[in-house]
């Protein structure tokens, strides 16, 4: 190096990391990534919190490292590191209480950060952690706003990954609504979303039909309030989303795409490609 290690900044050593990394020496990276986390740079210290939690080439798993680069990161207003707080693997650490508080924090910093796709893949989680009613159409929610930011290409590249990884995480912690087949799980399960609400998901048509009593009375919600807003003048679903599903091709459902009267009504579920 031609400057003195003093002169260095933390975007300097965070920089010099990535060039380490690049060229595959990873001691070095890692050396370059800590002291850029010492500094105060946050992304260094969001990835080197995420070695410690996984364990990464050079860094052995501690989850009480983890914890306090996320949680020095989070100080400093990263609504990353502040998701990432209330991930299962600090519950040991952080009571439940304190886990959604982080949950709202990440929201709100992803909302004034202009994240608003990353917001909305945070309420659905905080959906998820609290069992609300909501939380089909949070998730549904969170998929379009993730693949609307990643569409637009806005940003940094780095920015794109962390959107692509937020709506992978989305897709593969996905279960069906009847028996809980998940492709986290399985990753021969593919799922398909109920053709009238758009927002449920099921592994299969019996599952659909199983549990279709259970599932109508949240379907007929959804829909009718979707209705509601379209006709409010309000965007947030309505023709844009039927046209959608219209454009599937039969092919794509299982068994039948149709609402037929099965048990009454039952409606179809099909593969609008990764709604």
């Amino acid at each position: 190096l031609r400057w003195a290690e003093g002169d260095l900044s933390a975007e300097d050593m965070w920089k010099i990391a990535g060039a380490a990394h690049h060229s595959g020496n990873i001691p070095e990276r890692n050396k370059w990534r800590r002291r850029a986390a010492e500094a105060g740079n946050l992304e260094a210290q969001c990835r080197l919190a995420c070695a410690y939690c996984y364990g990464d080439e050079g860094v052995k798993q501690d989850l009480g490292a983890a914890f306090d680069w996320y949680y020095r990161a989070a100080a400093q207003g990263s609504h990353v590191a502040m998701y990432n707080m209330t991930c299962i693997g600090f519950r040991c650490v952080l009571s439940f209480d304190k886990q959604v508080e982080f949950g709202r924090c990440a929201i709100n910093a992803a909302k004034a950060a202009g994240d608003t796709a990353h917001a909305a893949y945070y309420e659905y989680e905080l959906a998820k952690m609290l069992g609300t009613a909501d939380v089909y159409e949070k998730g549904a929610a969170a998929s379009k706003a993730l693949k609307a930011a990643i569409k637009n290409k806005n940003g940094k590249k780095e920015t794109i990954i962390a959107l692509q990884h937020s709506l992978d995480n989305l897709r593969l912690t996905r279960h069906c609504f009847a028996c809980g087949a998940c492709p986290f799980n399985d990753p021969t399960i593919k799922l398909r979303v109920c053709d009238r609400c758009h927002t449920v998901w099921f592994c299969s048509r019996e599952c659909l039909e199983r549990t279709w009593p259970e599932h109508e009375h949240t379907c007929e919600r959804i829909v009718a309030k979707r209705e509601a807003a379209k006709h409010a003048g309000k965007k947030v679903g309505g023709r844009k989303m039927r046209e959608r599903s219209d454009s599937v091709e039969p092919s794509s459902s299982i068994e039948s795409s149709s609402t037929e009267d099965v048990d009454g009504g039952v409606g179809g579920i099909i593969d609008p490609d990764e709604l």
